[in-house]
C-alpha cells in the first residue's frame, strides 16, 4: 500500500471538511444575527402573547381583547406608550370597523375604520385652542373627504363637500354673532378649491348696531379672491356703490361699470370703461 498517498488524501479530506464546517458556522451566525435584529426592530416574532389574550408590542403598546392567530381580531383595546388609546373592532392587527381613538391632549375620533385608517363616517373633536372644534362627516384614507360639517374655533361653520381634509367643491360657510347693541354676520355660498373660494359664488356681509353697512358680491373667485366677472354692491347709511365688470385680486380690473346710489335709493351711472387695480383710467 502507498501510505504516503493515503495520508495526503486524508489531509485533503480534513481540509474539505473544515471548509464545510466554516460555511455552516457562518450561515448559522448570520441567521441568528438576522433573527436578533428582527426582534430588536419590532418584527412580528417579537410580539408577546399571554394566555389571557394580551399582546405586547416592541414599541411598548399593549392590546387586550379577542385574539386569533396571534393577532388582534374582533373586539379589543390598544394603548400606546404615548397615551393614545383605541377601543373598538380589529382585523389582523389593524383597526377595522367601528372604534374610538383618543389622544392625551383631548382629541377624539369616533367612527369607522379600514386598515388602520379613518374611513367611512365619523366624528372628530379637537381640544381647545385649535383651528377647528368639530367635524362630522365622511372620511377616506384618514382624510376628511366627501360630505361633512366642519365647525371652526371662531364659531363659523362649513357645510358641504371636502377633499383631502379641505373644503373642495360645493359648500357654504357662515358666521353670525350678536352684541349688546347690534351684531354682524357673513356667509359664502358657492364653489371651493383647497379650502379657498374658487369658481363661482356669493359672499354677503352685514354689520348693524350704531349704524349699518353691508357688502354683497356675486361672481367668480380664484384662490379666495374676487377674480373674473362679477357684481359688487356696498352699502351704508347715506351712501352706496355698485360695480359690474371684471375683477383681479379683489380689485376692479378690466372693463366695468360703476354706479352710485342716490338719496332715493336708485343707482345712477358714475363711471364706465377701463379700470386698473381698482382705479378708473379710461372712458
Amino acid at each position: 500500500m502507498n501510505y504516503v498517498k493515503i495520508a495526503q488524501a486524508k489531509r485533503k479530506e480534513c481540509k474539505r471538511m473544515k471548509k464545510i464546517l466554516t460555511i455552516i458556522l457562518v450561515v448559522s451566525v448570520s441567521f441568528c444575527l438576522t433573527a436578533f435584529a428582527s426582534l430588536a426592530c419590532g418584527g412580528g416574532g417579537s410580539i408577546a402573547v399571554t394566555e389571557d389574550g394580551t399582546l405586547t408590542y416592541p414599541d411598548g403598546s399593549k392590546y387586550t381583547g379577542q385574539v386569533q392567530d396571534g393577532k388582534a381580531n374582533g373586539e379589543g383595546t390598544k394603548t400606546w406608550s404615548n397615551g393614545r388609546k383605541y377601543v373598538g373592532q380589529w382585523k389582523d392587527d389593524k383597526r377595522n370597523g367601528d372604534g374610538i381613538l383618543t389622544w392625551p391632549d383631548g382629541e377624539k375620533y369616533e367612527g369607522q375604520w379600514k386598515d388602520d385608517k379613518r374611513h367611512g363616517t365619523g366624528t372628530l373633536l379637537w381640544p381647545p385652542k385649535k383651528e377647528y372644534v368639530k367635524y362630522v362627516g365622511q372620511w377616506e384614507e384618514d382624510k376628511r373627504t366627501g360630505k361633512g360639517t366642519l365647525t371652526y374655533a371662531d364659531g363659523s361653520e362649513y357645510v358641504g363637500q371636502l377633499k383631502d381634509s379641505k373644503p373642495f367643491g360645493e359648500g357654504t360657510i357662515s358666521y353670525s354673532v350678536k352684541y349688546d347693541v347690534g351684531g354682524h354676520s357673513w356667509s359664502y355660498v358657492g364653489q371651493w378649491k383647497d379650502g379657498e373660494y374658487h369658481g363661482t359664488g356669493k359672499f354677503t356681509h352685514s354689520h348693524w348696531g350704531y349704524g349699518y353697512n353691508s357688502t354683497e358680491y356675486i361672481g367668480q373667485w380664484q384662490d379666495g379672491k374676487k377674480h373674473g366677472e362679477g357684481t359688487l354692491i356696498e352699502s351704508s347709511e347715506g351712501w352706496g356703490t355698485k360695480y359690474t365688470g371684471k375683477f383681479r385680486d379683489d380689485k376692479y380690473h378690466g372693463q366695468g361699470i360703476l354706479y352710485y346710489r342716490d338719496y332715493d335709493g336708485t343707482y345712477k351711472l358714475d363711471k364706465k370703461g377701463l379700470f386698473r387695480d381698482g382705479e378708473f383710467i379710461d372712458k
